[in-house]
């Protein structure tokens, strides 16, 4: 039986993001948007019908002693079962900051941009609670190695009079909107 996933009679849909990785855990993971449908899902009980496991995971591990002399670290830890390096921390990336505060992350694009077919879920967005940094990372190219893609630094979000970013939102239009806290004298904003 086929499945029409975006529900416009089109049924040859590819998977986005969850494809199998080959055994031999090459960076092979399809980052590809779906043809029909664009990133994500079009609701969380299509998600949970038709979403396939995720293949990695990426977790934010945060430096507990601001005074020490290590950096935060993006995690890629593999969860696919039928992989030799299955439940294993496969790769770290470090922020090369010290006393960042790696806070909320969220991706580029996500289910809010459903239906747009040139959005590509391919950078997570690190938030750096206390040094007013904002990672970007690369995921699409080598989703088992990330790599850095931009930082924008403090300065540039203290231009806008905010601080202490917390959490990141993709918006339906593609852009991201991150929350900020605010630490006098910059305010609590959206930037």
């Amino acid at each position: 039986m086929e499945v029409d996933k975006c529900d416009n009679g089109n049924t040859e849909v590819e998977s986005c993001y969850n494809e199998d990785i080959d055994e031999d855990n090459s960076d092979t993971e399809n980052t590809e948007v779906d043809k029909c449908c664009g990133p994500g899902y079009a609701t969380p009980m299509d998600a949970f019908l038709h979403g396939k496991r995720e293949k990695l995971l990426y977790v934010i591990c945060v430096q507990p002693n601001p005074e020490g002399y290590k950096s935060d670290i993006l995690s890629t830890v593999d969860v696919n079962p039928k992989s030799k390096t299955y439940q294993q921390i496969i790769h770290t990336l470090p922020t090369g900051k010290i006393n960042d505060e790696i806070h909320h992350s969220g991706w580029n694009t996500c289910s809010s941009c459903h239906g747009k077919k040139a959005h590509v879920r391919d950078k997570l967005i690190l938030p750096c609670l206390g040094s007013d940094r904002v990672i970007i990372v690369e995921t699409g190219k080598k989703p088992r190695s990330p790599s850095i893609h931009k930082i924008i630094d403090s300065s540039d979000m203290h231009k806008y009079n905010c601080a202490s970013p917390h959490t990141s939102h993709c918006l339906a239009n593609g852009d991201v909107m991150i929350s900020t806290l605010g630490v006098n004298p910059f305010k609590s904003d959206f930037f």
